[in-house]
Order: structure tokens, then C-alpha cells, then sequence
């Protein structure tokens, strides 16, 4: 069986549920049947930024995040930037409750592949913007009826 990785940086307990119930609906989705998902979470960048690799297939990161215990303070922003720095691979997804188009465009970049507002539509969303991502990375043909 073939492995799906996500990682997901949310503060937010009911946001992180949500990011959390939108993945699972996926992972029982008959097109990603042949796929194991595995999906790591975290609350801060730095826990985060620890984990991301190349073997990523999803990033799904809050625009505001906390300092990790140990003081450092690692937004959003600074994630994008590392992972360019870095040169990685993996697909991003922003979330924020932050939608002003100034803060919103930085974000939209050939890595970033969509934004996401935190609001009551957010899980159907992610949801179907995580699905046509993951058709396109694993190459998955899809077939109207």
C-alpha cells in the first residue's frame, strides 16, 4: 500500500478537528482506497518545521501560530520561507481567518496551492481542495458518470 503524508500546523482545537475529519472523509474516499494516509499534527512551526521533509506530500499551515515551548516563534510565513530555503517539495495549503487580499497574496505563489478562510463552509472546502491536489500528485484518473 502506497502512503499519503500530511502534516498540519493548528493551534486551534476545533480547527485542528476540523482539518482532522476533512482528512479521514478523504482517506475513505474509493479513489484513494490503494493509499494509507498518515498525518501528523502540531501546534507551532517549530514542532513542525522539525518533521517537514521530502517524503511530505501535503503542508496544511495556519497563518498565526503560537511560540513552542521552548520561546521560538515560527508563523506561517516563516514555514513558506524555510521550505524554500530548503528547496522541499510538498504541496501548501494556508488557512487563516485572516483574508485581507494584501495578507492573502503573499501567500499565492506557485508552492502555496490554496487558501482556505477558516469560516463555517471551511471543512467542504478543504476538503475538495485536498482531494483535486492529491488527483494531480498521484497522477488518479478520474471518470464522470
Amino acid at each position: 500500500m502506497k502512503t499519503i503524508k500530511i502534516i498540519t500546523i493548528e493551534d486551534d482545537p476545533y480547527f485542528d478537528r476540523l482539518l482532522e475529519q476533512s482528512i479521514d472523509s478523504i482517506s475513505r474516499d474509493k479513489l484513494f482506497s490503494d493509499y494509507e494516509f498518515v498525518t501528523k499534527r502540531f501546534s507551532t512551526g517549530f514542532e513542525a518545521l522539525l518533521e517537514i521533509n521530502d517524503t511530505i506530500d501535503i503542508l496544511i499551515i495556519d497563518l498565526v501560530l503560537p511560540k513552542s515551548k521552548n520561546g521560538k516563534h515560527i508563523q506561517g510565513l516563516d514555514i513558506l520561507r524555510e521550505l524554500e530555503q530548503l528547496n522541499r517539495k510538498c504541496d501548501v495549503i494556508v488557512i487563516s481567518g485572516e483574508t485581507s487580499i494584501e495578507r492573502v497574496s503573499v501567500f499565492l505563489d506557485n508552492r502555496v496551492k490554496g487558501f482556505v478562510e477558516k469560516d463555517e463552509k471551511m471543512i467542504s472546502r478543504l476538503t475538495h481542495l485536498i482531494q483535486g491536489l492529491l488527483i494531480k500528485k498521484l497522477g488518479i484518473k478520474v471518470t464522470l458518470n
